[in-house]
């Protein structure tokens, strides 16, 4: 759009089939005649991601580029990971799971994945001056070969599932289930607070002799304590 100013729209979707899950399957015991239920590696888990990304890019001369994103996403399936159905659903107790005297069933509905962060804001900043800025100035001395590039970042939290914590190694977020995971309310109903990171890097080049260039750099991350 005019000079120096691009506007880039994109969508996405992305289907995984088949993926690896841990499922709670009943077997015939040879030694008894009876059955028994181990927990065994299949190809049941569904994921499915949908989001778009607004971007604009915007070049101020031969110096300065900037741009600034912003990106929506929803990942959902039947499990953040092959183990979330063995540890977070298999070991709960329903009112028809203690009648039947069966284990729960896994997910059979679309869940929000914990890899789901669904806002995400950008903003990067670039001056590059070039080596023969201004010759023969204070100014162009100071800032030929000078490079300066900035990072923002403005991301919403993580879902997560709270866990009764009774000291067998639960922890999270990420929702880790430790011994005895036991869910204290709905799988992925909780999120994490949004997050905010600023991070600079500077550069400069120095002429030695006709053939050499150093460049030195500062990597300043986070220096606002954000």
């Amino acid at each position: 759009i005019g000079t120096g100013l691009v506007i880039d729209v994109s969508a996405f979707n992305k289907k995984q089939r088949s993926a690896l899950a841990s499922r709670n399957l009943g077997f015939a015991n040879p030694n008894t005649g009876g059955n028994v239920n181990l927990n065994v590696v299949t190809n049941d888990d569904f994921m499915e991601t949908n989001g778009f990304e607004v971007k604009l890019d915007r070049a101020v001369g031969n110096v300065l580029t900037s741009s600034v994103s912003y990106t929506f996403l929803d990942a959902r399936g039947t499990g953040s990971d092959p183990k979330s159905s063995e540890d977070l659903i298999l070991r709960s107790q329903s009112n028809v799971s203690n009648f039947l005297g069966q284990p729960e069933n896994p997910p059979e509905l679309l869940l929000r994945l914990e890899q789901s962060r669904k806002h995400n804001i950008a903003w990067t900043a670039n001056l590059a001056f070039p080596v023969d800025y201004m010759p023969g100035t204070i100014v162009g001395a100071i800032f030929r070969d000078f490079g300066f590039f900035s990072i923002l970042t403005v991301r919403s939290g993580l879902p997560f599932t709270k866990l009764v914590n009774i000291g067998e190694g639960q922890t999270g977020p990420p929702s880790q289930a430790g011994l005895q995971g036991i869910p204290q309310g709905s799988i992925s109903n909780l999120e994490t607070q949004w997050t905010t990171s600023f991070d600079v890097r500077l550069t400069k080049g120095f002429q030695l002799g006709g053939t050499w260039n150093l460049q030195v750099f500062l990597d300043w991350r986070n220096p606002f304590n954000l």
